[in-house]
């Protein structure tokens, strides 16, 4: 098989995951919110239907087995720790020493609102939604054939292009028209985080065989990131 092969399980599921999420990304904001879980919940049942049936797709080849879970778990739980506790110092610190970090504006930021992202927003819509995706299916396929350093970076870099529409409109509600460059580097740095997130998480799933390690690691970061944003960086 080769990655130009239009009829390859690998491309049809990487053009699909290129294209997804960019495009949802481009529905009014306030419709997409009240459609972000239950679209991408059908979306993933949908596209794992589809693997099964045409594709011979099984719970095992997307890392969803008992063998490698604890120590799989061990490793997101530590990957999480790795990330978070330097944000949270960086946002402790870098006030003190004068450096004053812009605004960050939230979407529903009501404690009821908060309570919903952390709960059921990031949880499923997000974290289940794409690690089922990238380290689940789109990985599962990659690894069948590809060695695992080219599937960790095919896998890495469209999980960087998925996020692109997302990061630009982060870009301009943060920034907007007025800051320009600031945004941007903030849009190429995102982007960039977005590949390596891919990259580690993919290397997390790989290393046991077991996808546990990248959901936890995904879930805890995005989680307490939003929870730290909340109570310490939003405008």
């Amino acid at each position: 098989m080769h990655l130009g092969d239009l009829g390859s399980p690998v491309v049809q599921c990487g053009l699909f995951l290129i294209l997804y999420n960019n495009v949802v990304n481009l529905i009014p904001p306030a419709v997409h919110a009240r459609l972000y879980v239950g679209l991408n919940v059908l979306v993933l049942i949908i596209l794992w239907s589809y693997a099964h049936r045409y594709w011979n797709f099984r719970p095992a080849d997307a890392g969803i087995r008992a063998g490698g879970f604890w120590t799989s778990l061990g490793l997101g739980i530590c990957l999480a720790a790795i990330i978070i506790i330097p944000f949270y110092i960086a946002l402790v610190i870098l006030p003190k020493i004068g450096i004053s970090l812009p605004a960050i504006h939230l979407d529903e930021v009501d404690q009821e609102g908060l309570i919903r992202r952390l709960l059921v927003r990031i949880p499923v819509g997000t974290v289940l939604f794409e690690e089922m995706l990238f380290r689940g299916i789109f990985l599962g396929l990659l690894l069948r054939e590809q060695n695992r350093p080219r599937a960790l970076i095919v896998s890495s870099f469209v999980f960087g292009v998925w996020h692109i529409v997302p990061a630009l409109k982060v870009m301009f509600r943060n920034f907007g028209v007025s800051s320009i460059l600031p945004g941007i580097g903030m849009f190429i740095l995102g982007i960039i985080g977005a590949v390596i997130a891919g990259y580690v998480f993919g290397w997390v799933r790989i290393r046991k065989n077991n996808i546990i390690g990248p959901v936890i690691a995904h879930l805890l970061i995005n989680d307490t990131a939003l929870v730290l944003i909340y109570f310490m960086w939003r405008a």
